[in-house]
């Protein structure tokens, strides 16, 4: 599986459309057995009508536990209903019902339309949370405006220690831009935020597994936070998130990366109302705070076979003689 950050940009591939599909394609099977089912309380345009509302409700609840924003939830609204109009289409088409009725209440409307609602959510969970996680995640803000002009001044006077300290860590090799993006934030007493070039990381779904950091670690990042977060205690964060990281050595994530269920909960302390003002914080996390908690097996690089070892063996190898 290809590791790079680069290719965590695509929200919507190959994986998401075949759950997709098998969703839609298992969900719509079970029309038979729900006809079966001896609910004729759900057989009326009330009921078929208040589904309508309750649908819109649950799928607003999705999208904003996976996006945390309001675009994510008008995007998970129209996602759900777009997904489970197709899903009473290709159950009307079972069931040799007419496509005509998609908004017809009542009948046996009822049934077909909770079963499509079902379909919707999970193709909503399955298929599309990535997607409503990206709309979520902040994105990286340049330090420099487009258009702008950079001046260059000379000037041969003698800079004070302070000055000549962080001029020497911008030129510190291997890590320019992210150097720079940190003294930048810290100089003007702001949120931190990562380099220009970092692109939203979403977490790899192959690796399991946390490893757990202190919350005075984060309190560097997010002094204010002193007010939410115990002193000594140990945060769970998803291995998920780090490795994909891991070739740039720092690791940066969002507030709601790392809380993903919330703050741990505190006597006379509101934590979940004091929380919102942190959402869109970033955390930083230097390798030395985390590396001896992932597994070796992260670092070892990949052996790729040759592709001319892959190809089929011909008769005419059996002929061939080698001499010592």
């Amino acid at each position: 599986m290809v590791t790079t950050r680069q290719h965590y940009i695509v929200i919507f591939g190959i994986p998401q459309a075949f759950t997709l599909g098998a969703v839609l394609i298992a969900g719509a099977c079970l029309v038979w057995p729900v006809q079966l089912l001896p609910f004729r309380a759900l057989n009326s345009p009330a009921i078929d009508i208040t589904l309508w509302i309750v649908e819109a409700v649950l799928y607003v609840g999705i999208a904003l536990f996976f996006s945390r924003n309001a675009g994510g939830a008008i995007a998970g609204l129209v996602l759900g209903y777009i997904i489970r109009l197709a899903a009473n289409a290709l159950i009307f088409l079972l069931v040799s019902l007419p496509l005509a009725d998609l908004f017809v209440f009542g009948g046996e409307r009822g049934l077909l339309h909770a079963l499509a609602v079902v379909i919707a959510l999970l193709a909503l969970s399955l298929s599309f949370r990535p997607l409503l996680v990206n709309i979520g995640l902040p994105q990286a803000k340049s330090p420099v405006k487009n258009g702008s002009k950079t001046r260059v001044a000379f000037d041969n006077r003698q800079l004070p220690t302070s000055a000549r300290q962080q001029a020497q860590s911008r030129r510190s090799p291997g890590g320019q831009s992210e150097e720079v993006g940190e003294i930048i934030s810290s100089e003007q007493g702001a949120a931190l935020h990562p380099p220009a070039d970092f692109n939203p990381i979403l977490p790899r779904e192959d690796v399991a597994g946390t490893l757990t950091i202190q919350t005075g670690i984060l309190l560097d990042s997010v002094p204010e936070a002193k007010s939410i977060l115990a002193p000594n205690y140990g945060i769970s964060i998803r291995l998920a998130y780090i490795v994909p990281q891991l070739p740039r050595g720092t690791v940066w994530l969002t507030w709601r990366q790392v809380f993903e269920k919330g703050v741990p909960p505190m006597e006379t302390v509101d934590t979940t109302r004091l929380e919102q003002q942190f959402i869109n914080r970033w955390i930083r996390l230097s390798p030395r705070q985390y590396i001896t908690q992932v597994p070796a097996i992260y670092f070892e690089k990949q052996k790729t076979t040759p592709a001319w070892m892959k190809l089929p063996a011909i008769e005419q190898e059996a002929e061939i003689t080698f001499e010592s």
